[in-house]
């Protein structure tokens, strides 16, 4: 008797739970959701984020707001994910540096891409841009070589930081054409795109999304940009295979949360994010900065992950880096 009212009480138990956990996900979110993006404000993950940000809080009825948390490839970001609790009220902006390239780069990363988050959906894509600042008299890719080769080492680059998409197109590009340049670190893109205009860099693999205005003002000079063709928005700047050196480099972001949050939660997310994506406005604002929309199923997500996992340990070696 006693055994039979233990097991219809577990039973009650059970089924509570399990009522609890659908209507929690039925009536997320029920308080402000936190975004963390992995660099500083300004530069294109900021931009993307805070306007699927701004589309989601007013669809959802809660804010969504974001935290910039800088530094270290993006690894501390999804470091911040990673130990934030698994109820769906913080996710985070993942990109081919924290999620495909970290994992060859850092001998211990805190964490697996593949295990430890959800991937909720890919945002957009984009190619990187080579840029100079005007006063050293590039125009084009063939004159930064020859004065690279002409006097090694005295050539330095930015970044948006160790492990960045543009850590990796410049040191390619560096191997690809035998030249010794020094790579600056900055928290962002932004900062990078500013340390060219202001000489503190001389040169910086940039998304379009930032050096456009730069180039249009005349305060930077395109090279070329690494994508197969020319991008719409510089049309009149080559391509890096026009100008001689055989590479592309297409950089993605999008956003995952705990790998642990319930399903119900991920495909809500999931839903607003593929909608908001597909507005006309979005897509617009953000081809005009050069970022092309690319949303996809959590399934789609997580096996474009995994393929590019292997892609990115080759760029790795290739480029030569590595972290502790």
């Amino acid at each position: 008797m006693i055994k039979n009212s233990v097991a219809a009480l577990a039973a009650v138990l059970a089924m509570s739970a399990g009522f609890a956990g659908s209507a929690s996900a039925e009536t997320y979110p029920s308080r402000p959701i936190r975004l963390i993006v992995p660099y500083a404000p300004g530069g294109p993950a900021d931009i993307m984020a805070r306007l699927i940000g701004d589309k989601m809080s007013a669809r959802l009825g809660q804010q969504v707001v974001v935290e910039n948390k800088t530094g270290g490839g993006g690894v501390p970001a999804l470091e911040l994910l990673k130990a934030a609790p698994a109820d769906g009220y913080t996710i985070a902006m993942g990109h081919d540096g924290n999620m495909a390239a970290a994992v060859s780069m850092f001998a211990k990363l805190p964490y697996d891409p593949v295990k430890d988050f959800a991937p909720i959906s890919l945002l957009a894509s984009s190619a990187v841009v080579l840029i100079t600042n005007p006063t050293l008299g590039f125009k084009t890719v063939d004159d930064l070589i020859a004065a690279a080769k002409k006097a090694p080492g005295t050539l330095n680059y930015a970044s948006a930081g160790i492990g960045s998409g543009g850590h990796f197109a410049a040191s390619r590009f560096a191997a690809i054409t035998g030249i010794d340049i020094v790579h600056i670190p900055y928290d962002g893109g932004s900062p990078a795109a500013l340390a060219v205009v202001s000489n503190q860099s001389q040169l910086v693999f940039q998304s379009p999304v930032s050096a456009k205005p730069y180039i249009d003002s005349g305060q930077a000079t395109g090279l070329a940009v690494a994508s197969a063709e020319r991008n719409p928005q510089l049309p009149n700047v080559p391509t890096l295979k026009e100008s001689g050196v055989n590479f592309t480099q297409l950089s993605w972001y999008g956003l995952v949360a705990r790998a642990d949050v319930k399903p119900e939660i991920i495909e809500k997310l999931h839903k607003e994010v593929s909608e908001i994506l597909a507005m006309p406005d979005v897509k617009a604002d953000l081809e005009k900065r050069g970022l092309m929309a690319k949303s996809s199923t959590p399934a789609e997500f997580t096996a474009y992950l995994k393929s590019e996992i292997p892609l990115w340990a080759d760029a790795v070696k290739l480029a030569g880096i590595k972290m502790q």
